[in-house]
């Protein structure tokens, strides 16, 4: 889905973001150690080019209303009708 130039400038670009955050996480603690989904499926703090790397756009991510539904089920979104 993505040049490997683009995922090496990704994975830099993430690199100095990730020291920025440590720098301030080490001042003054997140609100909690862990962030997990009601399923408890850890989430990440960021997500980016290179978690979606291998994943094909159409098949595994889509449009708004349109299946697999990754992005809502609704074609516009929460501009149309919020949390949906």
């Amino acid at each position: 889905m993505f040049t490997k130039e683009l995922l090496d400038k990704s994975s830099l670009l993430r690199k100095n973001w990730e020291d920025e955050v440590k720098r301030i996480v080490e001042k003054k603690a997140d609100q909690k150690e862990r962030w997990s989904t009601v399923s408890d499926l850890e989430i990440k703090r960021i997500y980016g080019p290179e978690d979606i790397k291998d994943m094909d756009f159409e098949k595994d991510i889509g449009y708004p209303g349109q299946f697999p539904y990754l992005r809502g089920n609704q074609a516009t979104g929460y501009r149309g009708k919020y949390w949906t």
